[in-house]
């Protein structure tokens, strides 16, 4: 009877579950995947970095980007990358997505328009989008060999996918 009621679990457990992933309508992107999300000239992208242990994460995607998909509808695109086991950072930081988690970047024809780390109450994160989209983003740079890198953080893809975008 234990056994019957353990798999009787196991199983609802796993199809609750299934349709929980099922409906998250943001689409999880992958090395392979991202540059090509990116190159859609006629939409506003973000890029949601984030991990199923975080709870900042999780409260970004119930909260603040269910108010974004409302405010701008077809003209945004929401991807998700995940984080979970920390393998994504690599090359997450190589494409000047995040530092840090939950990390979004906004995107628009291939250029870093501004960054976030760390959740946004619902109107401060369409405020954070409106300064992104109005040349009034926030960027997290560094000095590289003892110079500001602030323009090669703006850029996503790279030169050559960009001059690809604009022609």
């Amino acid at each position: 009877m234990k056994i019957i009621i353990a798999l009787l679990f196991a199983v609802t457990s796993t199809v609750s579950f299934a349709q929980e992933k099922a409906k998250d309508p943001h689409p999880f992107v992958t090395e392979k995947t991202l540059d090509e999300k990116l190159t859609d000239k006629d939409r506003i992208i973000i890029v949601d970095v984030g991990a199923e242990w975080c709870g900042w994460c999780k409260k970004l995607e119930a909260e603040s980007l269910p108010v974004a998909e409302k405010q701008y509808g077809d003209q945004l695109r929401i991807y998700h990358i995940d984080d979970t086991e920390g393998g994504a950072r690599g090359w997450v930081q190589a494409h000047h997505v995040t530092y840090s988690l939950p990390g979004i970047t906004l995107v628009r024809n291939g250029r870093v328009l501004s960054r976030s780390h760390g959740y946004r109450e619902p109107e401060a994160f369409l405020n954070w989008i409106r300064d992104g989209l109005n040349g009034k983003g926030e960027f997290h740079t560094k000095e590289k060999n003892g110079e500001d890198d602030t323009e090669e953080t703006k850029m996503i893809l790279s030169k050559e996918q960009i001059e690809k975008l604009e022609k």
